[in-house]
């Protein structure tokens, strides 16, 4: 699980180092992508202890990534419109 926890870390630091947020289908794919690794590494047993680490480090930065900027576009959603502003 330390894999998944550093790979969550990484991703969030990519998503705080990017300009803008990405689109949302490419949120969609992280999230995809991400539970899709994070089940092919903790449901396949036969796997090699590295392919494992690397699935769930894969699947921590797609999740992370995915998740933050959810969280980010929901927290931008809440800002007041510029014709409030000074009222």
């Amino acid at each position: 699980m330390r894999a998944l926890a550093l790979g969550w870390l990484c991703g969030t630091l990519w998503l705080q180092h990017r300009p803008e947020l990405p689109a949302a289908w490419l949120l969609l794919l992280f999230v995809l992508a991400g539970g899709l690794a994070f089940a092919a590494g903790m449901r396949l047993p036969r796997l090699e202890g590295w392919l494992r680490v690397a699935l769930l480090l894969l699947a921590g930065a797609s999740l992370g990534a995915g998740w933050s900027a959810w969280r980010a576009g929901e927290r931008l959603a809440e800002a007041l419109p510029p014709e409030l502003e000074g009222r």
